[in-house]
């Protein structure tokens, strides 16, 4: 039990260290992310998701295409199935 929570723990700490590390050593927020609440806000309830813009717009020059837009599909259900498990976990009590 122990084992597979800090395996859930590192998948979830993982995109959020990647992200600071972005932030803190390259110029990957400039252009793409318009303002310091959109950069708090993903980072903080979609991570998988604010990386995933960031690295189409800066490895793809923001072009959009099919496979791109179902990479984002599958970051945004990441980040969705993540928080709702939270959810789920803080209002319900254990017996």
């Amino acid at each position: 039990m122990t084992s597979l929570l800090s395996f859930m723990g590192i998948f979830f700490v993982i995109p959020r260290t990647i992200l600071v590390v972005l932030y803190i050593f390259y110029r990957w927020f400039l252009n793409p992310v318009p303002s310091m609440l959109w950069q708090v806000l993903g980072f903080l309830f979609a991570p998988y998701t604010l990386l995933w813009y960031l690295a189409v717009y800066n490895w793809f020059g923001g072009g959009w295409n099919w496979w791109q837009i179902v990479v984002l599909l599958i970051a945004i259900g990441g980040d969705w199935t993540s928080a709702t498990h939270n959810l789920k976990a803080l209002f319900t009590k254990e017996e």
